[in-house]
């Protein structure tokens, strides 16, 4: 782990490894060392550590350039300009698909803050009263309320698109099957007709040759009256029975019943 020119004392050198692992505070002898992470984002699989440490006498040294206060405090800047940017493409999001890249973008944010608020708190508990810490600390908890509420609105805002969606394609399938079930009702009542012509236009003798036109009419209302029968019988909704399946109210779990 990078120290840059940090002087640490020697317990505080001996709780420290060669990878950053998790933010956290280090307390030995009065002395204070702050292990946090630079601003993640999705594409690092690796943290990259910052190290601040507050001696015993109270000043601060950082392994980044410049004093160690104002760098600890640029680093939360950091995290606030980030958080910015997301909320700024969380409010142009306008489809799932960019809902789900903010929330990919959020989501290391999100446990980097958390950590991050913790390292702080335990440090506030471990040194004592220092206003530089309350401070700190309270500035951490609003970045980490603010990233997780936007971690929530960008959920929201996919769960909405995905329901949109949802309503969009089955208002679709309502819109073709009632097309479907039109082109039914024309086929009925035309079915009789084209099977009739069809039979006439046979070439064989059927002895209908000789018989009066009356009965090609008598015929014609047959088949068109069978057309209109066939045409009911599809309009009518058929409610079919419902057999084997019992609806069943889902319970309230036993801790909410309490």
């Amino acid at each position: 782990m990078k120290q840059g020119n940090l002087k640490l004392p020697e317990p505080i050198q001996q709780r420290l490894g060669t990878q950053a692992g998790r933010q956290r505070a280090i307390v030995e002898e009065g002395a204070l060392l702050l292990v946090l992470h630079q601003v993640p984002s999705p594409e690092e699989r690796e943290r990259v550590a910052v190290l601040f440490h507050r001696t015993a006498d109270g000043s601060w040294h950082s392994s980044e350039r410049g004093p160690g206060l104002p760098a600890l405090k640029q680093l939360l800047d950091r995290y606030d300009e980030r958080i910015s940017e997301l909320d700024d493409a969380y409010e142009s999001a306008d489809s799932s698909y960019t809902y789900l890249r903010v929330l990919e973008s959020v989501a290391p944010l999100v446990r980097a803050a958390r950590n991050l608020h913790a390292a702080l708190q335990s440090a506030r508990e471990a040194i004592g009263p220092a206003p530089e810490l309350i401070e700190v600390r309270d500035h951490a908890e609003t970045i980490q309320r603010t990233i997780e509420l936007l971690q929530e609105d960008a959920r929201n805002g996919l769960t909405y698109r995905i329901a949109e969606q949802a309503e969009a394609q089955a208002v679709i399938s309502r819109r073709m099957a009632t097309a479907s079930h039109r082109l039914n009702l024309v086929a009925a009542v035309f079915f009789p007709l084209t099977a009739f012509g069809s039979m006439l236009g046979v070439n064989m003798r059927t002895g209908l040759e000789t018989r009066p036109v009356e009965w090609f009419w008598i015929l014609f209302a047959t088949v068109v009256f069978a057309g209109c029968v066939l045409y009911l019988r599809i309009a009518t909704p058929q409610s079919a029975p419902v057999t084997g399946v019992t609806a069943r109210r889902p319970s309230a779990s036993k801790s909410r019943v309490e």
